[in-house]
């Protein structure tokens, strides 16, 4: 049965905007569509507790998100701003309305079985509204496609972030399972990349060769190295320094660390910025777990694949060429160096 709203979903050319979400009842017997103009659809045993259609918006809404109870649902701004109707609770003193935001929000979620909102915008950024839990974002780190999608999961522990070209970025307890970038349809100049090319970039560059963009020597650890706005060997940073030589050399340091290291021979490699600026967690997001590791694939240690520290290019026979630790360069060393391999990841 529809909803007096519902009625003009079905005249066409009668749609005040694009119908850019939708929205289960927890009975699965029925779901609400938004339009870009607020506009609120309801068939089945969902019901229509009000929209925006017809009211002047500061920006389009990009999702909908119903409450636990399918009693309610609010509705998501592209400048962050939130609607809520029946018994949805709107979240108090939103800040992002009018606020300054690097990229438009694009998605929404509800925390687990709560009141809480998580948004999302297109840069990774997160916001958590209504009691909801930050745990992370990508804001301010490199991303080779937009995000455009979040979701929680049900104990309302931790959340997924989606971005346009398949890529997952897990935060809280929320476990990274895999991602959809690993398609060789997807993959920079596929078939020209091998595991061998990504050795020998990787050891070109232990071997003090010149690789773009460094002019030639060897390549010291920076702390906070390799995450400029391009791939190569930049300063570090002394933020979160733990290495046991002091004063922090870092920031007269140029040179990478073992992230900034694995991005700029992928970078070398694939022609373009396939892991981005950010830390070990975000480059194993990007990548796909394999059993039976190769030269050219990236070993990676830590706790979890969303707890890494450590990130190294297997080159066989036990051993890899990575940035180890402040006061070394690039260097080969056994998997063994260190405890708590996580697993070996590829394109």
């Amino acid at each position: 049965m529809l909803s007096p709203q519902t009625a003009l979903a079905t005249i066409p050319g009668c749609l005040g905007g694009d119908i850019v979400s939708s929205a289960s009842t927890p009975s699965g017997n029925g779901y609400w569509l938004a339009g870009s103009d607020g506009g609120v659809f309801a068939y089945g045993d969902a019901q229509f507790f009000g929209s925006m259609g017809g009211h002047p918006l500061n920006k389009p809404v990009v999702d909908i998100v119903a409450t636990g109870t399918g009693n309610g649902y609010w509705l998501i701004g592209a400048d962050g701003g939130v609607f809520a109707y029946g018994d949805a609770v709107s979240p108090a003193n939103n800040p992002l309305p009018g606020s300054t935001l690097n990229q438009p929000v694009v998605a929404g979620a509800r925390e687990g079985n709560t009141n809480g909102l998580l948004l999302t915008a297109a840069d990774g950024g997160v916001f958590a509204l209504g009691g909801a839990h930050f745990r992370g974002s990508m804001g301010g780190q490199s991303l080779a496609r937009p995000v455009s999608s979040i979701t929680s999961n049900p104990a309302g522990t931790g959340y997924w972030l989606a971005a346009r070209d398949g890529g997952v970025f897990a935060y809280g307890a929320s476990g990274f399972f895999g991602n959809a970038v690993s398609s060789s349809c997807t993959a920079p100049n596929p078939g020209q990349t091998t595991g061998a090319n990504i050795v020998q970039i990787a050891t070109d560059i232990q071997n003090g060769h010149a690789v773009s963009p460094w002019g030639g020597g060897s390549v010291p650890y920076s702390w906070g190295g390799g995450h400029g706005s391009t791939a190569g060997p930049s300063f570090g940073t002394c933020a979160g320094y733990t290495g046991s030589i002091q004063p922090c050399p870092a920031t007269s340091t140029r040179g990478v660390d073992c992230s900034g290291f694995t991005r700029w021979v992928y970078k070398v490699a694939y022609g373009t910025d396939l892991l981005g600026a950010g830390n070990t967690n975000n480059q194993i997001a990007r990548l796909h777990k394999v059993t039976t590791p190769q030269p050219g694939d990236l070993v990676f240690y830590g706790t979890s694949a969303g707890n890494t520290h450590h990130v190294g290019v297997y080159i066989g026979n036990g051993k890899m060429i990575n940035a180890l630790k402040t006061g070394t360069n690039i260097r080969t060393d056994n998997v063994t160096v260190m405890s708590g391999i996580v697993g070996y990841y590829r394109y």
